[in-house]
């Protein structure tokens, strides 16, 4: 749905094509195609799939509909202008389509600050530290997790996988840990790049998700995210 619906997708394909045999530049139209077709079954069948990474493939397959828009007020398709017009339409429906969707995206985005969960996470956050939140303290936190600077902590994250040793490295006084990155790297049957380190991280968000990491006292948790404080047993 984030590329359009089936049936557009569907005539993108027959557009790319028929464009190989209708269109001034068939070679043109043969590279897009070759482009397209192997890097498609690659990010759809051999990697962990993400629909942005589609994207670079996707914009020049799309960018054939221009075969299909009027020159000079006359479809170029001289002797098909009845599957042509369908085809307009087609796009016009998709076009529609997307435009509702931007709508949506837009008043989401307007509303964003009383319906973010992340926002309302760091409401609660400020609630359960209190004055802890004036303090100089050392504050890891999730990337996705939003964090801004109306505190007087120094804040650091990290985009790669928690591990004890870096949390410990780091001796961070306060851990804002985001449940769906818990869970993503949780999942049965999920694999990491070094299977060893990929352990050791799987063991740290084990022991998060059971509100026990060594060092640290869960004191809050909600379907976003978990507040660890340091603990003061030694």
């Amino acid at each position: 749905s984030c590329y359009g619906r089936a049936i557009f997708l569907s005539a993108t394909l027959f557009i790319s094509i028929i464009s190989i045999f209708n269109s001034k530049q068939p070679f043109l139209h043969t590279l897009l195609l070759s482009w397209f077709v192997p890097l498609t079954i690659y990010v759809f069948f051999f990697i962990h799939f993400k629909y942005q990474y589609w994207l670079p493939v996707a914009i020049p397959l799309y960018s054939n509909w221009i075969l299909i828009f009027p020159e000079e007020f006359r479809f170029p398709f001289k002797k098909q202008k009845i599957l042509s017009i369908i085809l307009f339409a087609i796009f016009v429906v998709q076009f529609a389509f997307f435009t509702m969707s931007d709508v949506k995206i837009l008043s989401s985005q307007i509303t964003r600050e009383e319906n973010n969960a992340s926002i309302l996470f760091y409401e609660k956050v400020k609630v359960i530290l209190g004055e802890k939140t004036q303090e100089n303290l050392h504050v890891y936190f999730d990337y996705r997790l939003y964090l801004p600077d109306d505190n007087a902590w120094t804040k650091e994250t990290s985009y790669d996988l928690l591990t004890y040793s870096f949390i410990q490295e780091k001796d961070f006084d306060v851990l804002l840990l985001q449940q769906q990155r818990i869970m993503d790297y949780l999942q049965e049957g999920i694999e990491g790049i070094d299977p060893k380190e990929f352990e050791l991280s799987q063991q740290f968000y084990r022991d998060a998700n059971a509100g026990n990491l060594e060092g640290y006292e869960l004191i809050y948790r909600d379907e976003t995210g978990l507040i660890f404080n340091k603990s003061n047993k030694h």
